[in-house]
């Protein structure tokens, strides 16, 4: 098929400068594979210099949430009951967490070992030097390619194809799917970064990663508000990795919520003697241009000429405040313009002055609130 991208209203017939460019399938495939080149390509590069998770003072970054299955909580619970809920002892289970929490590690995975760890930082540093450690694999990967061809030429043949092949690998990570091992052998292939942001794993497992996990379940943090003993171990288990990681905000995209960021105020623990809240920020607004309004006077814009879902109107911003000194956040907000077009800002999500805010993040009765 062939578009033309001439899409201008006011197209002057008179003015010989406006020429219809028909864009093929090749043209397509070939401005994708030049943006996303691992050297000259921007998209490649922003790739590059991506990041699994950052931790700024008291704010920590991800894309998804902390990888906190059925499987991690119930080792919580158990290590929990053994050492009689002593806070001080909780120590050898987050070196565990975080030992789980890197599923590339090994050997037989891709290759990438690191030595026990005993914070927070440490198992962010190895995420991220996993990626850097990846990316240098797809570059090498690419670049040896493209060396095997001379003047650009297309492989149109089974011996093209023999040629392109890394050596010593026995089919591409996406027919594969796995963590593959990078550390010996220069020409394997590249999917273990791959790997790590998928969802479950070839077996149908499911994968402990940051990118694909979510704080939401059917739409809401349903985990928080659970009776049964997983939930209230889950929510306890989010509340320690706060404490100990000296955190006041997590700040997260995947999944989409809405035109403006979910706030979810983390549920404070009984053993807790002070009253400061800690919030998770989901600021995926990606399908803002589908929200449908239940105020009868406002109604979403719509996604109107707009490729993306977010639509033609709805952006965010999140706002904090940090003490230089402490890394602390200080005030968190959020303000933007919504999926309608009205703008709005949000009052501070950590002042503890008022009822109303108190309830700002947390679950409620709607048969309580009374909208004015």
């Amino acid at each position: 098929t062939s578009n033309d991208i001439n899409d201008d209203s006011n197209y002057d017939v008179n003015d010989q400068s406006h020429q219809s460019v028909q864009v093929s399938n090749e043209d397509v495939a070939a401005s994708y594979r030049s943006s996303t080149h691992p050297v000259h390509g921007e998209m490649g590069q922003y790739l590059a210099n991506g990041k699994l998770a950052l931790i700024c003072g008291g704010v920590m970054f991800m894309h998804g949430s902390l990888p906190l299955s059925e499987t991690i909580v119930r080792k919580y619970i158990k290590h929990r009951t053994n050492v009689n809920d002593c806070e001080s002892k909780l120590e050898s289970f987050w070196s565990q967490f975080y030992d789980y929490a890197l599923p590339f590690t090994g050997k037989d995975k891709s290759g990438y070992e690191v030595g026990p760890m005993h914070a927070t930082n440490e198992w962010v540093d190895a995420l991220n030097e996993f990626v850097q450690i990846q990316t240098k694999v797809w570059q090498r990967n690419i670049t040896k390619q493209e060396e095997n061809f001379v003047d650009d030429k297309i492989p149109n043949s089974d011996e093209d194809l023999s040629t392109m092949k890394p050596e010593g690998e026995e089919g591409m990570w996406s027919t594969l799917g796995g963590y593959q091992n990078t550390s010996s052998n220069t020409s394997r292939e590249f999917g273990s970064l791959n790997q790590y942001g998928m969802g479950w794993l070839p077996n149908k497992d499911k994968n402990p990663t940051v990118v694909y996990d979510s704080w939401l379940k059917e739409g809401m943090p349903r985990r928080f508000y659970g009776k049964d003993k997983l939930d209230e171990a889950y929510t306890q288990m989010v509340r320690d990795f706060f404490s100990i990681s000296n955190l006041d905000v997590i700040v997260t995209g995947h999944q989409p919520v809405g035109d403006m960021p979910f706030p979810i105020q983390v549920p404070q623990l009984k053993y807790e003697g002070n009253d400061k809240k800690r919030f998770i920020i989901c600021a995926d607004t990606s399908y803002s241009g589908d929200t449908n309004w239940i105020d009868n006077g406002r109604e979403n814009i719509g996604r109107g000429i707009c490729q993306s879902g977010r639509g033609e109107v709805a952006v965010t911003e999140v706002l904090m405040k940090q003490s230089v000194d402490s890394g602390q956040i200080m005030s968190l907000s959020c303000h933007g313009v919504l999926s309608d077009g009205s703008a709005y800002e949000s009052i501070d999500y950590l002042d503890n002055e008022g009822d109303n805010k108190a309830l700002i993040g947390k679950l409620v009765d709607r048969r309580d609130l009374m909208f004015e």
